[in-house]
């Protein structure tokens, strides 16, 4: 998975925020959290958010502006530009690019026929 924001603010402040929750080995649990909320989201919310699987908000909020932090968004918007992603969400299968959701079948098939070709 790649953070990608594309959303706007609320959506590059939840990716830093995600990303910075990897230092406390929480980055799943943010992520899901994030990708559970229904509504809008700002720094009040995802803090709130943050603090309910466990994270230290204060640290979080220091390590989300770290410079490893914005380097990793800078490089997957990088790629992303790249391959010509222009949204959410997006796949790659070995050098095929799947644009939007797909459903669970077709990800196995996808996957199968990458890893047969070895």
């Amino acid at each position: 998975m790649k953070e990608f924001p594309i959303l706007g603010p609320a959506s590059l402040l939840a990716s830093k925020a995600a990303l910075a929750a990897r230092g406390q080995g929480k980055y799943m649990e943010l992520h899901n959290a994030l990708m559970a909320h229904r509504g809008q989201l700002d720094e009040a919310v995802i803090m709130r958010l943050a603090k309910s699987v466990g994270l230290d908000t204060d640290r979080l909020k220091k390590d989300m502006e770290s410079p490893d932090v914005l380097k990793v968004i800078a490089a997957n918007q990088a790629l992303a530009e790249k391959l010509n992603i222009r949204g959410t969400p997006a796949f790659v299968f070995g050098d095929e690019l799947v644009p939007g959701a797909i459903k669970l079948d077709d990800m196995k098939r996808l996957t199968d026929a990458v890893r047969a070709k070895g």
